[in-house]
């Protein structure tokens, strides 16, 4: 959201990989103000639209597999660890 805001806003265009980068707002600023004036840069899109038959996930093939009470509130969590900065 942050990316895209900026990108509508202030005409910037900022990866994620940045935002993670610049590890305080300040350094996020200088990165913004060493691109102010250039051509923004084009964000890699996916591939398209896929069409055709292809199969569930595992996790899709185990959920429709129980019958769970309230399947509209189900969700699946994870955990992402990451080096420390």
């Amino acid at each position: 959201q942050l990316s895209s805001k900026l990108r509508q806003q202030l005409g910037v265009a900022i990866t994620i990989q940045d935002i993670f980068n610049c590890k305080t707002v300040e350094a996020l600023c200088v990165q913004l103000r060493s691109q102010a004036g250039g051509p923004a840069r084009q964000a890699v899109s996916e591939q398209g639209l896929l069409s055709g038959s292809f199969a569930l996930l595992p996790v899709q093939s185990w959920f429709f597999e129980n019958a769970f009470a309230a399947a509209q509130h189900w969700n699946q969590s994870f955990l992402v660890r990451t080096p420390a900065l």
